[in-house]
């Protein structure tokens, strides 16, 4: 009976084993199908192929660099005699973690937990400070064709009343956190406590409650026309002694404003200022301050009591 070879997936040191036989075959490409008796020398080069398919998952030991990739092709990973991983590859280089449906995948150094990927790859826990040594690199970024978009660069627990979000500084002058806009910086935070903010030209630097009250401005430095306005609200409660105000909680209270310290606006000074020409008499008597001056129709007063 003929046997029939394989004549597909030829490589060097191939064997096959025909059915129904005990004796193995060994492919060359130079002299096709051998039969190879055990009292035959061998080259370096088989032997070096029987290891290379031999290689399983029984465990033992490698001694020595090894390689792994395609047979007689591209090599992927090296594992050095030193304890070296790395990886070449002419496409994507990946790194992939199976996670199993309740264990996490993790990365360990000396049996310490570095880094792990949640069960279902939506979670990346890294349990050591992340250092960038050049500065000059880019520590974070973020590619998107929607401009709109909002970025997370930090999100803390909502649940949580005590957590604080830190960016620690040295207390030097030349130490600082800088927000930078397209043209140049735009907020400038020192260590010792300086604050620096630019706007441009057109636009304002303003101040807003949070809450959706219906008066949100509460101060706006404008570097188009060097004003600094305050509030309607703070100005007609210095006009009017007091404002009333709607809470966060959407309540209504009234609010004193006679404190010393309040700073004046423009529009309280015009309403109690007096100018040669005016009159100095309060139109009532109850308006009138004790020693005040007050007038009516029939003639002038001094209020005594």
């Amino acid at each position: 009976m003929a046997i029939q070879f394989p004549r597909d997936d030829l490589y060097d040191g191939r064997e096959y084993t025909p059915p129904g036989s005990s004796i193995t075959y060994v492919y060359s490409l130079n002299q096709g199908w051998l039969l190879l008796p055990s009292e035959v020398p061998v080259s370096k080069d088989y032997v070096d192929t029987q290891d290379f398919l031999k290689y399983d998952k029984s465990g033992g030991k490698i001694s020595g660099n090894v390689s792994i990739g395609e047979f007689g092709g591209q090599e992927h990973l090296f594992i050095s005699s030193k304890g070296e991983i790395s990886f070449a590859n002419t496409s994507d280089l990946t790194l992939s973690f199976a996670p199993s449906v309740n264990k996490k995948a993790k990365l360990k150094v000396s049996d310490t937990v570095m880094m792990s990927v949640g069960i279902t790859a939506t979670q990346f826990d890294i349990f050591k400070t992340i250092n960038l040594e050049d500065p000059s690199q880019v520590f974070l970024t973020y590619t998107s064709t929607n401009s709109n978009t909002d970025v997370n660069i930090l999100k803390a627990p909502e649940t949580s009343y005590s957590i604080a979000n830190v960016i620690s500084l040295s207390n030097k002058g030349g130490s600082s956190l800088t927000i930078k806009g397209v043209d140049e910086t735009v907020c400038t935070i020192s260590g010792n406590g300086k604050v620096l903010i630019k706007s441009n030209e057109q636009e304002a630097f303003s101040i807003k409650r949070r809450d959706a009250a219906t008066a949100r401005d509460v101060l706006t430095v404008s570097t188009y026309n060097y004003k600094i306005t305050a509030s309607d609200t703070y100005n007609d409660g210095l006009i009017n002694g007091g404002a009333t105000i709607t809470t966060p909680t959407g309540n209504e209270t009234f609010v004193p404003y006679n404190d010393d310290k309040l700073l004046a606006t423009l529009g309280v000074v015009k309403k109690f200022q007096y100018t040669p020409g005016q009159k100095v008499f309060a139109d009532v008597e109850s308006e009138t301050e004790i020693g005040g001056l007050w007038a009516d129709s029939t003639g002038f007063y001094i209020r005594y009591k």
